[in-house]
């Protein structure tokens, strides 16, 4: 490309400086028709008119792994948020296969609670799976009954997935309410 190709508004893509490092240091993983195909996305997504307002908590997930983890065992809330604004309340989006937030609760207090006082969506969720896999979902509730396996009290177990993309549904590790001992379900 000439210097003049290079620095016009058509090859441009907005990356953080980090980002930007990486993607420069490491052609064979980011090729240019990657780039290509998520400049198109994004402007795919601009132009049909929804709104990308900012949120008042976000949670990206890249490639894998998990963004966010509430856990609640008590009687209190594990995450309470409160958002006064037009945009969604929070934000969670997956690139490729992953998790971007698992939420469990094991007492008898909530788990999530997330309240908009001004018009705005209280959560969105976005997907995108870029290879085969078996479940993609923008959420998924379960309710477990189990035991548990240190004093053998039985309770009850919530976990909420939001956006997920992956083979299996993922454990999580739950702790049990009556002596703190910890398991997967």
């Amino acid at each position: 490309m000439t210097d003049e190709e290079r620095s016009d508004i058509s090859n441009g893509i907005w990356l953080c400086r980090e980002c930007a490092r990486r993607i420069d240091l490491d052609e064979k993983r980011y090729p240019v028709e990657l780039l290509h195909g998520w400049k198109r996305k994004h402007e795919d997504y601009i132009a049909s008119g929804k709104p990308h307002a900012i949120a008042a908590r976000e949670v990206t997930v890249r490639d894998g792994g998990i963004g966010s983890v509430i856990q609640n065992v008590g009687d209190g809330i594990g995450l309470d948020l409160v958002h006064s604004g037009k945009g969604p309340a929070e934000r969670i989006e997956v690139e490729g296969s992953g998790i971007g937030e698992i939420v469990t609760n094991t007492g008898q207090g909530t788990g999530k609670r997330i309240t908009s006082t001004e018009g705005g969506t209280v959560s969105e969720n976005r997907v995108v799976v870029d290879k085969p896999v078996n479940i993609a979902a923008g959420m998924s509730a379960t309710t477990v009954f189990t035991s548990c396996s240190s004093c053998g009290h039985n309770f009850v177990a919530q976990k909420v997935i939001q956006g997920f993309a992956g083979d299996n549904e993922p454990k999580v590790k739950v702790d049990c309410p009556n002596c703190g001992a910890s398991m997967w379900i």
